[in-house]
């Protein structure tokens, strides 16, 4: 990535929409866009992830994109690294394909970016919505011990102290601007020179965990991430799914979550977090008799 890359004066925000077999959502998102994001000049870029289906015979009957077609999935960090690379915008927005504005929203974040009181926010994110309007995890805390202790039972017990202070997935239910440890990768919206000092997303991370690590690394630089519970972005994510799928998921979130104390705990920390997730995996494997959590034990013994 060119640190040495200058911004565009004629744009201002670059949206980068990954896109891995979902077209039809990503024109979604590209339509709320321009509905929208009139007054503000900007570009946008898609990043097709080698999803090998009709998606680039779709998108690429959508002018005014810049569309980049990867030869590999390549995650999505990644992903969206590479849509960073060329974009020319002073804030880059990256956006799930499965999301959609309800409003100006793009306009809000840049005046709050702007304002000098803000100068040392690096990342603001958006509360998130369902179709229907009910909202959905929208930032979370960064990983820690106690919040693995807390899931052998007491994140029942305690709900509302787990839910709002340790989970990686809080529901936004404050009124006024706050401080967060991370906002959610699906609508994140990020100072371009930053992204850039921290050589973008982390591409260890496949998927889950990598917007966590980019702000706890701008954290430690003494950035901050700010949530605007104003600014509202549906997020099509949700609804039911497979076995095979949730099964998908929980491994690359376990992974994840493993990958991110490895990076940033001391090895005693990582001893431990180690044997609790194991633990925690040994259990539910127990509890539902499937070989393929006991599967994924071997792998985080491995890691």
């Amino acid at each position: 990535m060119d640190e040495n890359k200058r911004f565009s004066e004629d744009v201002t925000v670059s949206f980068i929409i990954v896109n891995y077999r979902t077209p039809e959502l990503v024109l979604q998102c590209i339509q709320s866009i321009r509905q929208y994001c009139i007054t503000l000049p900007h570009e946008i870029i898609v990043v097709d992830n080698h999803s090998q289906d009709h998606s680039i015979a779709v998108l690429s009957s959508c002018t005014g994109i810049r569309l980049l077609q990867n030869d590999a999935n390549i995650g999505f960090a990644g992903a969206n690294n590479r849509g960073a690379a060329v974009a020319i915008g002073k804030y880059l927005y990256l956006l799930n394909s499965d999301t959609y504005l309800l409003d100006d929203a793009t306009s809000i974040l840049v005046d709050y970016m702007e304002d000098e009181k803000h100068a040392d926010v690096a990342i603001c994110g958006t509360d998130l919505l369902d179709a229907a309007g009910n909202k959905q995890a929208s930032y979370g805390n960064f990983p820690s011990v106690s919040e693995l202790l807390f899931q052998f039972g007491m994140d029942r017990v305690f709900r509302g102290y787990y839910a709002t202070h340790l989970s990686q997935g809080v529901v936004c239910h404050f009124n006024t601007s706050q401080v967060v440890d991370f906002v959610s990768g699906a609508s994140m919206f990020v100072r371009a020179e930053i992204y850039r000092q921290l050589n973008g997303l982390d591409e260890d991370y496949f998927l889950y965990f990598e917007e966590t690590d980019f702000a706890f690394r701008a954290q430690r630089l003494g950035w901050r991430t700010i949530l605007l519970p104003e600014v509202r972005v549906v997020h099509l994510e949700g609804g039911s799914q497979s076995a095979a799928k949730y099964f998908i998921k929980l491994a690359r979130f376990t992974k994840g979550k493993f990958l991110f104390f490895k990076k940033h705990k001391s090895q005693i920390t990582v001893f431990f977090v180690r044997i609790l997730l194991l633990l925690r995996l040994f259990l539910a494997g127990l509890r539902r008799w499937d070989k393929q959590y006991f599967r994924l034990m071997y792998r985080i013994a491995k890691a």
